[in-house]
């Protein structure tokens, strides 16, 4: 009895040491919402509890009407929600940094009883806006390093559903873009999204009126010829620099509606050229979908990809295979 005994202290002092380890956090995420029979469409009430790898712990159960409101560590690895005579929901979750706790998430999420098929769940990215009631944007949102177009939203959708979600989404990396009526860009971030529910939250502040005031109405830069920008290595990535000299150039094209850009892609000639060939074509689109981000309209706007053909200086050395990992923009009128 006595060995029990101490045995059972053991367990119990650790368990004290360990589990609020599991459970510490940085930020605590507001997350509301409810559970549906999938049967009925009626709400009911669950337990929820957020899922930790040394643990779980119990965040709520939600009212009589079926809905919950609780705070979740940014910490918690997945969702849990159960309740008698219906199958229990585990998903995994996702939150994405720069989170200020203040948004109030929406889900809602299906449940099926014991005797029923059980539900499988859709992966899903929520996310939450936080801008002034007078800023006037438009939010775009692209998916993986192409940069393939998922949704666009205007200020009036952004502002009565602040808290919205893309459902049926594959795990990949999401640019989420904001423009001002201007054109000029408010808001450029990437969002990874995995498995399960991921949660993000964006703020989107207003223009510095000291700095729009002064500012020049008309932009005085002129292309003179090409505008030739260089990529790293195997990347096309956009360097600060390559980013500076393109914000520079849509300002150009957004005050000159007659006027085209083709932007051309070339690589190296390094290794096997149909992967060159797709490499050329990413950093040729990645220009392109920059420039429209900050809002260059499509009709003003062509793309190529060369790969390695027409290299601007032989590949003979680091310093002169340099100058062909670039993609090249050439102006004309329309």
């Amino acid at each position: 009895m006595k060995f029990l005994a101490i045995w059972a202290a053991a367990i119990l002092i650790r368990l004290c040491i360990e589990q609020p380890t599991a459970f510490q956090s940085k930020n605590l995420i507001r997350v509301q919402g409810s559970c549906y029979d999938v049967g009925t469409g009626v709400d009911i009430k669950v337990k929820a509890f957020a899922v930790f790898s040394k643990g779980q712990q119990l965040l709520g159960e939600s009212n009589d009407i079926g809905t919950f409101n609780v705070q979740v560590p940014d910490s918690a690895q997945y969702f849990r929600f159960e309740r008698q005579g219906f199958q229990t929901v585990t998903f995994p979750v996702h939150f994405s940094g720069g989170s200020e706790g203040k948004a109030p998430f929406k889900i809602s999420v299906p449940m099926s009883s014991v005797d029923s098929q059980s539900v499988q769940l859709d992966n899903r990215l929520y996310l939450d806006f936080n801008l002034p009631d007078s800023l006037d944007v438009q939010v775009k949102v692209t998916r993986g390093s192409s940069q393939t177009f998922v949704t666009e939203l205007d200020a009036r959708v952004v502002k009565r559903l602040p808290h919205f979600y893309l459902p049926n989404v594959v795990s990949d990396r999401y640019l989420i873009t904001a423009s001002a009526k201007d054109g000029r860009q408010l808001l450029r971030e990437e969002v990874p999204a995995g498995a399960g529910f991921t949660f993000k939250e964006l703020t989107i502040k207003a223009p510095n009126s000291a700095t729009s005031t002064s500012a020049p109405t008309t932009s005085s830069w002129k292309p003179v010829g090409s505008v030739i920008l260089y990529f790293s290595q195997s990347s096309y990535d956009l360097s600060t620099e390559v980013k500076e000299r393109l914000n520079t150039m849509a300002r150009y094209l957004r005050e000159q509606p007659g006027q085209k850009a083709q932007i051309t892609g070339y690589t190296e000639d390094a290794g096997r050229e149909e992967l060159n060939k797709t490499l050329s074509e990413y950093r040729a689109r990645t220009v392109m979908n920059y420039l429209k981000s900050l809002g260059v309209p499509a009709r003003q706007l062509s793309i190529r990809w060369m790969g390695s053909n027409s290299p601007a200086a032989p590949n003979d050395t680091e310093e002169n295979r340099m100058k062909n990992r670039r993609v090249v923009v050439q102006f004309a009128q329309e």
